[in-house]
């Protein structure tokens, strides 16, 4: 058989596990097959499980992200370009034409309405084996009698009947086939199939209650078995030639080397919410005391997220950045330390330029630990006299100091021959505001008729402000949004959440990005047109469905941290009343 017979084989099946959630009706299976909650056998490098495919298709938001998908002459048009790439198209419509044929109504939906099941072993070449959980034992039946009379019409294949672990199998190249009841199993070699054989016959077909009602699917990684391959574990080996890489991913890298399993799990939450669960398991070692400073630890906590008026994404984490540079002897190799520490020493050096005296890392160390973003809608730009084509949203950073007022010395001599260079060559204004006490220094465009033909209008979304106030330091695109910062600094620390072993925390609001998007709709419908060649009335459709699906999805949180299991990341997603108004 030819590799590209082989191949159309092979993505078929693959198409079966893929494609089933955009296929199904929304009907309750209030218990499942025991097979998809029966431990496998050992030796997997990944397994996935798809537990309730009607239950995860009726979920209200999907109900709606996909009505709104229907709808889109865009999305309809890609999704078949896709599939048509992979060659499932016709595969798929053969066999649903056929199974409704035979008086299998639901047609090719009724293959996985009680789940499905994928394994992958070890190896450069893996063994693969799954289970499609059909709707019945005719659906299973029928689906082998057709994927045979397909591969000999439409392939030119010819399936030869075998017999493995004493049930009769359907073998065509690679892919083995058989039906027991209504599982439909296959798998990729024929020793594997013997392996999927006899772990299916070992579990009663009866259904049973789930043990877990809200899990949906699941997938299954082992770490243990991926790190034997050559190219991942060299890319996970201690990364001490590159203080920088330690610094920025260090913590991440340490999770993938000490944990034996990863796991992801998509749950039905309360009400119309999803979550998503990734978890890193099975510790085999404590983390390193010099990695302490990447994550939350001990009494130490993350600062709560920003949400000011209009917030559409706010982000907190903890990242004690200063701890690391001095853990640098047990973090990084000896060559890779000393030119850290020389990079260090010479660019304080050249620092002194601007009339200071001191080191990037002596001014890492004013720094705290307690790292936030905000980005807010901007319902207008930040210049009265100029009227921008497309108005961005504006955006904060701000970290916390160990010592203001020695921040503020070391970084004032810096800021004003910055003012003075912004001045001379880039005609920018510098213009300091009171607000509650702080000081907010503004670096202004200026707003004549000469100045605004020179710029890109878009420019003028941006009057970069930063003070230094509260004990922290405020980075932000305009100052209206670094006041809004301020204000929500002197909010009653009572009203704050406690996040204890929380080691970072994400918000999103997509109805104010969707809002933020339609301000923004005109220089869009443009680009899109000229880029696209559609009318300006498809363009304009396909941005409002765009819109709507943002707005579909209401509200995230990501919660990632520490927990009783090992390390875990959290997603929840579904409808809210937005952020504060």
């Amino acid at each position: 058989m030819g590799g590209m017979s082989r191949r159309k084989l092979w993505l078929t099946s693959w198409a079966l596990v893929v494609l089933w959630a955009t296929s199904l009706r929304a009907e309750g299976i209030p218990s499942i097959d025991p097979l998809l909650e029966r431990p496998l056998p050992p030796g997997l490098v990944m397994h996935t499980r798809v537990i309730d495919p009607a239950r995860l298709e009726g979920h209200p938001l999907m109900q709606r992200i996909n009505a709104l998908l229907t709808t889109s002459q865009e999305w309809q048009r890609v999704h078949q370009e896709t599939v048509g790439l992979l060659q499932f198209t016709e595969a798929f419509r053969f066999v649903d034409h056929q199974l409704k044929s035979v008086g299998i109504n639901e047609g090719i939906k009724a293959l996985w309405k009680r789940g499905a099941l994928l394994a992958v072993g070890e190896g450069q070449n893996p063994t693969s084996g799954g289970v499609f959980l059909a709707e019945s034992d005719a659906s299973a039946k029928a689906f082998a009698e057709i994927l045979q009379q397909w591969a000999e019409t439409e392939l030119g294949l010819k399936y030869e009947p075998q017999v493995i672990d004493g049930t009769p199998v359907l073998a065509a190249g690679d892919l083995h086939v058989a039906v027991l009841g209504h599982r439909v199993v296959w798998a990729n070699q024929a020793a594997a199939m013997a392996h999927v054989l006899a772990h299916v016959k070992s579990v009663p077909a009866e259904a049973v209650a789930a043990t877990d009602p809200t899990l949906l699917a699941d997938l299954h990684v082992s770490l243990a078995m991926v790190r034997k391959n050559p190219g991942f574990a060299k890319g996970l080996e201690n990364p001490g030639g590159d203080l920088g890489l330690i610094t920025f991913f260090g913590g991440w890298i340490d999770l993938l080397r000490r944990h034996e399993r990863l796991s992801i799990s998509l749950h039905a939450g309360a009400g119309e919410s999803l979550s998503m669960k990734v978890g890193f398991r099975e510790s085999t070692e404590p983390r390193s005391t010099a990695l302490a400073p990447f994550f939350v630890h001990g009494q130490e906590q993350i600062a709560p997220p920003l949400i000011p008026p209009g917030t559409i994404q706010s982000f907190s984490w903890y990242r004690d950045y200063i701890g690391l540079w001095n853990n640098r002897e047990q973090l990084a190799r000896e060559e890779a330390r000393h030119q850290a520490e020389q990079g260090d020493e010479d660019a304080g050096k050249m620092l002194q330029v601007f009339g200071t005296s001191f080191t990037p890392s002596e001014l890492i160390a004013q720094l705290g630990p307690h790292f936030r973003v905000v980005v807010t809608e901007q319902e207008q730009g930040p210049y009265d006299k100029v009227a921008v084509d497309n108005v961005l949203p504006a955006a904060a950073f701000l970290v916390d100091l160990r010592d203001e007022e020695k921040f503020r010395k070391m970084v004032d001599p810096f800021v004003r021959l910055l003012g003075l260079i912004q001045g001379g060559e880039q005609r920018v204004l510098t213009v300091r505001e009171d607000y509650k006490g702080a000081s907010i220094l503004s670096f202004v465009f200026r707003e004549t008729d000469a100045e605004v033909r020179m710029r890109a209008r878009d420019q003028y979304n941006l009057r970069v402000s930063a003070a230094i106030t509260r004990q922290h330091f405020i980075l932000g695109t305009t100052p209206t949004l670094v006041q809004a910062v301020i204000d929500e600094l002197d909010r009653p620390a009572d009203t704050r959440p406690a996040l204890s072993q929380v080691t970072e925390q994400q918000l999103f609001y997509f109805s104010a990005l969707a809002r933020q998007f339609g301000r923004m709709k005109t220089g869009a419908i443009r680009r899109i047109v000229f880029s696209t060649g559609w009318t300006v009335e498809q363009a304009e459709r396909e941005y409002q469905i765009a819109l709507d699906l943002l707005a579909s999805l209401g509200e995230a949180r990501v919660q990632m941290g520490d927990d009783a299991d090992g390390f875990t990341i959290e997603l929840l997603i579904g409808p809210s009343g937005g952020p504060p108004p």
